[in-house]
């Protein structure tokens, strides 16, 4: 797990081993020791009063380094802090006279298509669309120099996300070379003075792969959670929700749609309500808004074309809607 795509809400309390960082809780029974991802087995050898449920939930990585299972409560915690600090005032777009919400659409539906083009880790993805509207809010844009903001946001992404990012070059050539080097040189240098070189904030991608976890998702419903969460990038309307409600409210609606069951049902057991901390009943607005989108008639198609991939599944061809929201 890489630090940057966990988050939830606050820090749950920790046994003294797992804040001592030492290897995962042990048991001897006829010789053989106890798996902890077993929770049945776990259970009966330390007792359920002092298992706690993220512990459960990170059993299985507590001895990757890479998913730092000791401190992810204490970065989501943060994460929860900051995700508000970073964000653009949803009507943002009012104070530009030459661009809209739709070419801001069109926009992300290429940025989508590029991203995929390189190869690019999903949270250069998310990093991009913030980094897009972040500068929007503060500076107005002409319409042709819109496609340049978009490869200037993916290219300072990518220096924060990639091991190898695409070059200055690559972003030339990506765009018909509408843009020179010099021009995406001075844009880059626009754009990290407009945002007071603060770029790396909270993410919906921070708090849907944690969230995914807590809730145990299965490989393909974790696919239709980012593929619903992935439909909101182009969705200008959807920036009024906060990266953690548009996360628990993707992950919550995969659920749903799993199961057929509306929004009104209780999907997650209490140990899960308990640990995002988000009640159900206020993503209900959130998972309508997001469940319209994937009956919504539209021309761009770049994440349907994403989620049609057989490395997704085919999520996006297979999908049902609810037949009652």
């Amino acid at each position: 797990m890489q630090t940057q795509t966990h988050a939830a809400d606050k820090p749950a309390k920790r046994t003294s081993q797992r804040r001592s960082g030492t290897s995962k809780p042990k048991a001897e029974s006829a010789g053989e020791q106890v798996q902890p991802a077993n929770l049945s087995c776990l259970v009966n050898v330390v007792g359920i009063d002092e298992i706690k449920f993220d512990d459960i939930v990170d059993s299985s990585t507590l001895d990757d380094p890479q998913e730092v299972a000791g401190y992810v409560d204490d970065i989501l915690a943060l994460y929860r802090k900051k995700e508000l600090k970073g964000l653009p005032q949803p009507g943002y777009m009012c104070n530009q006279p030459d661009i809209n919400e739709k070419m801001r659409e069109i926009l992300i539906d290429w940025i989508i298509e590029v991203h995929m083009k390189f190869n690019l880790t999903p949270v250069t993805l998310y990093m991009t669309v913030q980094l897009i509207d972040r500068f929007l809010a503060r500076k107005q844009v002409s319409r042709s120099k819109l496609q340049l903001v978009g490869i200037t946001a993916m290219l300072i992404a990518s220096k924060f996300e990639e091991i190898y990012p695409p070059e200055v070059k690559d972003f030339v050539y990506i765009s018909d070379k509408a843009y020179t080097v010099e021009e995406i040189t001075k844009m880059e240098r626009a754009m990290l003075n407009a945002l007071k070189f603060e770029i790396v904030f909270p993410s919906v991608h921070s708090f849907g792969k944690r969230f995914a976890k807590v809730a145990r998702l299965d490989e393909r419903t974790e696919q239709v959670a980012f593929y619903l969460i992935d439909l909101t990038l182009q969705e200008y309307t959807m920036l009024k929700y906060p990266p953690s409600i548009t996360a628990a409210a993707g992950v919550n609606l995969a659920e749903r749609l799993a199961k057929q069951v509306n929004v009104s049902t209780a999907v997650w057991s209490d140990a899960v309500a308990e640990y995002i901390d988000i009640p159900e009943g206020d993503l209900q607005g959130c998972m309508r808004d997001m469940h319209s989108l994937l009956t919504k008639e539209r021309n761009l198609k770049a994440v349907i074309k994403k989620y049609s991939n057989a490395k997704y599944s085919e999520v996006a061809k297979s999908l049902s809607p609810l037949s009652v929201v």
